[in-house]
C-alpha cells in the first residue's frame, strides 16, 4: 500500500471516529429540558410542530412508570444510561456503523401523569425522523405494558 493510500485511511478514520462526537445539550440545573433548535430533535416541551412530540402518558405511581421505562430503554441496542435519578433519565443512544450519540432524557414531574420526553442527534442538521421513531418505539413498548 502506498504512503498516500496509507495516509488518506488514517484520515478517513480519525474523520468517521469523530463523527460521533458532539458536545450534548442536556437538562439545565434546575430540570429543564433544553429547547429543540435543529430538525434532529424532538420535544414534548416544545410548542413548534416540527419538534414537538407528545408526553409520555402513564397510569400508576411516577416511580413504576420511571421503572418500566427504564427496563424498556436499557433493552434498546447500543443504549448506555448515563444518569438516573428518581424524577430524570439520561441514555446515549450509539449507531453501531458510524458511531453517532443521540441523547434521550425522560423527565418525570411530580405533578401530573406524564413524563417529558427529549431525544437528539448531537450532530449534523438532520435525522431522518429517527430520534421521533425511537421515542414512538418506547411509547408503544411502554403502552403495551400499562394496565
Amino acid at each position: 500500500m502506498s504512503r498516500t493510500a496509507v495516509a488518506a485511511s488514517i484520515s478517513l478514520c480519525v474523520l468517521l471516529s469523530a463523527c460521533g462526537m458532539g458536545k450534548p445539550q442536556l437538562a439545565s440545573a434546575d430540570g429543564e429540558l433544553a429547547p429543540c433548535n435543529a430538525s434532529r430533535c424532538v420535544s414534548s416541551l416544545s410548542r413548534d410542530p416540527d419538534y414537538r412530540i407528545e408526553p409520555i402518558a402513564y397510569e400508576g405511581s411516577r416511580e413504576s412508570a420511571r421503572l418500566a421505562l427504564l427496563r424498556i430503554v436499557t433493552a434498546m441496542p447500543g443504549v448506555k444510561v448515563v444518569l438516573q435519578t428518581e424524577d430524570y433519565i439520561h441514555a446515549e443512544f450509539t449507531s453501531p456503523v458510524m458511531r453517532y450519540v443521540d441523547d434521550l432524557e425522560l423527565q418525570f414531574p411530580r405533578r401530573g401523569q406524564i413524563v417529558h420526553v427529549r431525544s437528539s442527534s448531537r450532530i449534523g442538521y438532520y435525522d431522518f425522523d429517527g430520534n421521533r421513531e425511537r421515542v414512538e418505539q418506547i411509547r408503544a413498548e411502554f403502552n403495551a405494558v400499562q394496565p
